[in-house]
């Protein structure tokens, strides 16, 4: 295993420049760029990683533009980064003329475009993230047993039970099914419907539907080729869409023809399995669809060390009885081996990883910074503790990708609904609905909420026909009056306790009135301090104090990552609005105002790195990235790693973990770390690195690559004078520190950036 003897001398060789980029095409890029678009023919592009896919796929694109209309190409992929980096490539080539674009969309945007162009019933829909889900569940939780007998339903059953029903199955098999009442069951489905509000999973079946049932949608009519990138991910919804947008009738073309079909992607890069892809489906893909097939290969990395993609390969994929006959080579020259470490903890791994950082950053004289390196993990509960542990003991603020920004899973979300609120239209009713039970904050808040919902709906069916605020505003108008109808709000919330819940409401409802007269003129900083005022007023800033983990034990140590979690997350909901801000002016489009195309588009935005923050992330949100040096971590303890089965050879190796693995893997261009619980076999132990790298390893490594200069003599001797500063103190070995040595490192790891 590694240990911690490596020499810190400085380089004996200036490291060289050289720089191999995908500037300078393969002959195996050209003919994937080439390749003819003909009708009922297919091009499956198995690509491996940092083949340049991407840059191949966007030079494809360009030349498929120079030879038809580019408005009739589409490209399609299932990630925002993906998008949002095929689209910066394409407006790099084309400049300033955004008529040679082709469309570019992840498949539920697509879908959402395509719903909002032809159906009039699903224009100005509201769609539902996990936390309103939650919510919506909660106030609609009341009396849906059977015979009105209250049982348990979670926000994942809800779910379940509506998909089963809008894909077919009977409301009263379900209510069977779930012990629920069938009564219960539509009227959730009448309300979802009468706000338009739907789930993401939604938009493709809504989509499905109308691609099977409508044949003049303009859009479809012309286009003629399809480009699908990261095609491995598929699982059998979009699948269905695809071959649904593939079959459409093309203009001027006989009803029976198809259009041309490329797709990307990486069979030992199928790693949603459990979402329904299939590794072979790349090869099968011209038995589904009936038409002709040829593949290609872009069978040669720029990203990955030749030792990287050893490691890769020969302990991810051989150990799990995967081919390896296709594998990628390397085009970069010989690197580092990559290491591996031994723990009897995930303490002792956390503390391990944090102590190498810091090692690597001083002894390479600051060429590497925090933003360099990425954690990589199974789950996130996992990155809880790692984020917990590199802030709380060594100062390292992280930077933590997600399929979704963390602000929207927190109670942070507030502010959000506030918004929904002040944009008014269908999804202003329910964000009301959500901020009722904030305002009350008594015990049995809920089933007060639940009440006065219901209630509201029988006034609304009955009285009025309008929205909740109206229904609030007429009764808080009313509350003088001596007589009591039955859709009084006191019926529900009678006596002085509720007087505190009343007033909160009346002024919500006062603050949404004055500041929609203005809100079309508020930018993303205007916007936040509105909102921070009104929580301030409704004495809404308990709630948003509170820890977002319900198991969190009390003391200084949870009250200081309540108070971080809380910074970052009020952090990232601002970095979410300057984002959707910057986007909406360079639209332009002046059909929306900026509310509602933030509102439309938040959970967009591309992951942003920070200098200053290590990245921490998931394998499945980490696919697609690349960083100089990444740490894959999964010690549980003495005789538990995730990695395990790989490393050891330790009974039947699961196909998927191994290609998880090599993901895993892959994301590292230079330096590459692997934790184990284990001493390993000679074989596996043969493709890692024995000790340590050294600084001149390191320098030679990263800066031979050319992003930046190498560090100057009087930087490195800065940097490794402040590192055997740290040593010192006993701090290498994490296993060994005391509580007191912990605060002292986390100092002098803030001293690094201004030292070197």
């Amino acid at each position: 295993m590694a240990e911690n003897n490596a020499s810190e001398n400085p380089p004996l060789e200036q490291p060289t420049n050289s720089k191999l980029g995908t500037d300078t095409l393969t002959d195996a890029q050209n003919k994937v760029i080439s390749f003819a678009a003909d009708e009922n023919s297919i091009l499956v592009v198995n690509a491996g990683p940092g083949s340049g896919k991407t840059s191949t796929l966007v030079r494809r694109i360009a030349n498929l533009a120079s030879q038809f209309d580019p408005k009739e190409i589409l490209v399609l992929s299932m990630a925002n980064r993906s998008v949002n980096s095929i689209r910066q490539s394409l407006q790099d080539l084309f400049k300033d003329d955004k008529n040679s674009y082709p469309d570019v969309f992840t498949f539920h945007s697509f879908c959402s475009l395509l719903l909002d162009e032809n159906s009039t019933f699903l224009s100005n829909r509201v769609l539902v993230d996990d936390f309103s889900w939650r919510s919506f569940s909660k106030i609609f939780s009341t009396r849906p047993g059977l015979d009105h007998k209250a049982v348990s339903i979670t926000p994942s059953k809800l779910e379940q039970i509506l998909q089963a029903v809008k894909s077919g199955a009977s409301i009263e098999d379900q209510a069977k099914k779930y012990n629920v009442s069938s009564e219960y069951i539509g009227s959730v489905l009448d309300y979802l419907k009468a706000n338009k509000m739907i789930r993401y999973n939604d938009l493709i079946v809504n989509a499905l539907e109308m691609l099977n049932s409508t044949r003049n949608i303009a859009r479809l009519t012309n286009y003629k080729i399809v480009i699908v990138d990261e095609f491995q991910d598929m699982y059998p919804q979009l699948l269905s869409l695809v071959k649904a947008v593939v079959a459409y009738p093309t203009a001027g073309r006989s009803v029976s023809a198809k259009k041309h079909l490329t797709i990307a992607g990486d069979p030992n890069q199928t790693i949603y399995e459990f979402l329904g892809s299939d590794p072979k489906l790349l090869h099968d893909i011209g038995t589904y669809l009936n038409m002709n097939v040829t593949e290609l290969s872009l069978g040669e990395s720029f990203r990955c060390t030749p030792e990287v993609l050893q490691v890769a390969s020969k302990v991810g994929l051989s150990s799990a009885g995967l081919s390896t006959a296709n594998s990628i080579r390397s085009l970069k020259p010989p690197g580092i081996k990559p290491v591996l470490s031994l723990h009897k903890s995930s303490r002792e791994e956390h503390d391990f990883i944090a102590s190498e950082i810091t090692r690597l950053i001083c002894v390479s004289g600051g060429l590497l910074v925090p933003s360099d390196f990425a954690i990589l993990t199974r789950a996130n509960r996992e990155l809880d503790e790692i984020s917990h542990t590199l802030l709380q003991n060594y100062g390292y603020s992280c930077n933590r990708f997600s399929s979704s920004s963390s602000w929207i899973k927190s109670r942070v979300h507030l502010l959000l609904d506030l918004l929904s609120l002040l944009n008014g239209g269908m999804g202003s009713n329910f964000a009301l609905l959500c901020l009722l039970p904030r305002l009350d904050r008594r015990a049995g808040n809920s089933r007060r909420v639940s009440k006065l919902f219901h209630m509201s709906n029988s006034w609304n069916n009955e009285v009025w026909g309008g929205r909740l605020e109206d229904y609030l505003r007429q009764e808080l108008g009313n509350l003088g009056e001596k007589s009591r109808g039955k859709f009084s709000i006191l019926n529900v919330y009678k006596g002085p306790e509720n007087r505190a819940f009343l007033e909160a409401t009346k002024k919500l409802l006062d603050w949404t009135d004055k500041t929609r007269e203005v809100a079309a003129e508020l930018a993303p900083l205007s916007i936040l301090k509105s909102l921070l005022t009104i929580t301030s007023d409704l004495d809404l800033l308990d709630y948003l104090n509170k820890p977002e983990s319900t198991h969190r034990s009390p003391g200084a140590d949870a009250d200081f990552r309540t108070q971080t979690e809380l910074e970052n997350n009020l952090a990232g909901f601002y970095k979410s609005l300057c984002a959707c801000h910057k986007s909406f002016m360079l639209d332009m489009d002046t059909t929306t105002s900026f509310l509602e195309y933030f509102l439309r588009n938040y959970n967009e935005e591309p992951p942003i790195l920070d200098r200053n923050m290590i990245n921490i992330s998931t394998v499945h949100t980490a696919k697609g990235l690349e960083f100089p040096v990444v740490f894959i971590a999964g010690v549980k303890d003495a005789h538990s790693s995730f990695w395990s089965s790989l490393l050891n050879n330790e009974g039947r190796h699961d196909e998927e973990k191994a290609r998880l693995f090599y993901v895993a893997c892959t994301r590292a261009r230079n330096l590459l770390y692997v934790s184990t619980s284990k001493p390993v076999g000679p074989e596996i132990r043969s493709y890692f690195k024995k000790d340590l790298p050294s600084s001149s390893e390191v320098i030679n490594c990263i800066a031979r690559e050319g992003y930046r200069p190498p560090p100057t003599a009087e930087k490195l001797e800065q940097g490794i004078k402040l590192y055997k500063d740290i040593s010192r103190l006993g701090l290498i070995s994490g296993a060994q520190r005391r509580h007191f040595h912990t605060r002292c490192f986390a100092k002098m790891v803030q001293r690094i950036p201004r030292c070197i």
